[in-house]
């Protein structure tokens, strides 16, 4: 055929999920009025819990055309799977918003955020075509395959976030249109214990990012309104993208982490 000097790999997949799934989240909200010009302080907290309990099975027949096996045909890795994925993750927040009037209808607004975030994964990956080649989607788990994990395939992760949000903002309130202006600063810690294969890593990284915003809104009438917003944002690469490993658990999407990955802005 024409096309068969030309190509390179094909793969055919199946897969079927089990997943099992809990969460909750909670948002308490005080407001305290403190005169009548509008000077006021405001409470915020949340909470949020997920608890998730996810297995996968999955059949996959990879041919590599330009690879050739021992006896000169084409190279195929076959690829019977039962991977299992618990993850865990909870996260709390406590927000103090101030309000101080400085003029009429013009405010000055101060606010803090505390925020922290837990997450937990452990992916093991068990390798069912070594104790039974014939094995299907559907199919019950053969005997004996907890001993047929493959440590390259699985990965455990632990994050710990810590945030902190302090932004200062004024605010005018007039008839045809309302301005709000401000800054808002943001000190980051992130910490990471991280286990694949034979890589085991424990790190910690701290930044530091600041972000304008400004929000404006005019009303031509009672039906019709411009609204201009604009929010800056830093991010970072996740701290995984950043770590020197190979994930290989897609054989035709192998993904290499790279540790000289900048920030973005926007």
């Amino acid at each position: 055929l024409p096309l068969r000097s030309i190509r390179i790999n094909a793969i055919n997949s199946g897969s079927l999920n089990d997943n099992k799934s809990v969460s909750t989240d909670a948002t308490l909200q005080l407001n305290r009025k403190l005169n009548d010009k509008g000077r006021n302080v405001t409470f915020r907290g949340r909470f949020g819990y997920t608890n998730n309990d996810n297995n996968q099975y999955t059949e996959s027949e990879t041919h590599y055309f330009q690879l050739l096996n021992a006896l000169g045909g084409d190279s195929i890795l076959v690829r019977n799977q039962y991977i299992t994925t618990p993850t865990k993750n909870y996260n709390y927040s406590a927000q103090l918003t101030y309000s101080e009037p400085i003029a009429r209808a013009t405010f000055l607004q101060f606010s803090y955020q505390f925020q922290y975030k837990y997450s937990e994964s452990d992916k093991t990956t068990y390798d069912l075509y070594q104790i039974n080649p014939e094995w299907g989607i559907g199919e019950p788990l053969p005997t004996g395959y907890e001993n047929h994990a493959v440590d390259s395939l699985g990965k455990y992760a632990e994050y710990r976030y810590y945030n902190h949000d302090a932004s200062v903002s004024l605010r005018f309130i007039r008839e045809k249109y309302q301005l709000s202006a401000g800054m808002s600063f943001q000190p980051q810690s992130s910490k990471l214990s991280y286990k694949k294969g034979n890589y085991m890593i424990d790190t910690t990284r701290s930044v530091f990012n600041f972000a304008p915003n400004v929000d404006f809104r005019y009303r031509f009438s009672k039906v019709s309104q411009l609204r201009f917003n604009y929010r800056g944002r830093t991010g970072q690469p996740s701290m995984e993208n950043l770590l020197p490993i190979v994930d290989n658990s897609n054989p035709l999407n192998i993904r290499v982490g790279n540790p000289g990955l900048k920030d973005r802005k926007s």
